[in-house]
C-alpha cells in the first residue's frame, strides 16, 4: 500500500485535514456535524490538496474507484470529471448525512453527476437507487452506506452484490 500525503477536492490548494484523535476515522477535510462518540480532540494538519484529475494523467485506463473520504465524496467527484468521462470506471463510495453534512446538504448532487455519465448507482445490497430523491432519502436515513456507481454496460455487474451480501 502507498500513503500519498495530501487529499482530493474539487480544487488544488493547502487545506486543513481535521484530525480527531479518538476517532481517526472519522477525520476529514470538514469537520462532522455527527460523530459516532464524543471527540475528545481535534488537531489540524495542514496538507496539499488535489482535484483527482489531475493525479491521473489524461488517457489512463482505470477500472475501479473506491472513494470513503468521510463526506467529502462530491466534491472528489466534482475533480475528477475527466476520469469519470472518460476511463469510465466501477465507483464504489460511502454517502451519508452524518458524514457529509459537515461539507454539504445535497446528497442528489451526487446522483446527478452518475446520472449525466450514464451511471446507473446501486445500493451495496444490490437495489437499484432509480431517482435522486430516493438517494438522498437513503442518504440521510443511513440504513447502508455504500453505494456502486456502474456505468453504462457494466451495470448487470450490480447482480452479483447479491451473491456477496
Amino acid at each position: 500500500m502507498v500513503v500519498l500525503p495530501f487529499a482530493l477536492y474539487t480544487k488544488r490548494e493547502m487545506a486543513d485535514v481535521t484530525y480527531v484523535r479518538n476517532l481517526p476515522e472519522e477525520s476529514g477535510l470538514k469537520e462532522r456535524r455527527i460523530y459516532n462518540d464524543i471527540p475528545s480532540e481535534f488537531q489540524k494538519i495542514k496538507v496539499g490538496v488535489f482535484q483527482l484529475d489531475d493525479l491521473i494523467p489524461l488517457g489512463s485506463k482505470v477500472s475501479f474507484l473506491k472513494i470513503d473520504v468521510e463526506g467529502g465524496e462530491l466534491d472528489v467527484f466534482l475533480g475528477a470529471s475527466n476520469l469519470l468521462e472518460s476511463s469510465r470506471p466501477i465507483v464504489a463510495f460511502e454517502c451519508g448525512a452524518a458524514s457529509f453534512l459537515g461539507y454539504h446538504e445535497a446528497p442528489d448532487r451526487i446522483f446527478d453527476i452518475f446520472d449525466a455519465l450514464g451511471y446507473k448507482i446501486f445500493a451495496i445490497t444490490g437495489e437499484r437507487i432509480l431517482t435522486k430523491e430516493i438517494f438522498s432519502k437513503a442518504t440521510y436515513a443511513q440504513n447502508f452506506w455504500d453505494y456502486i456507481a456502474f456505468p453504462f454496460g457494466k451495470e448487470e455487474l450490480a447482480g452479483l452484490l447479491k451473491n456477496v451480501i
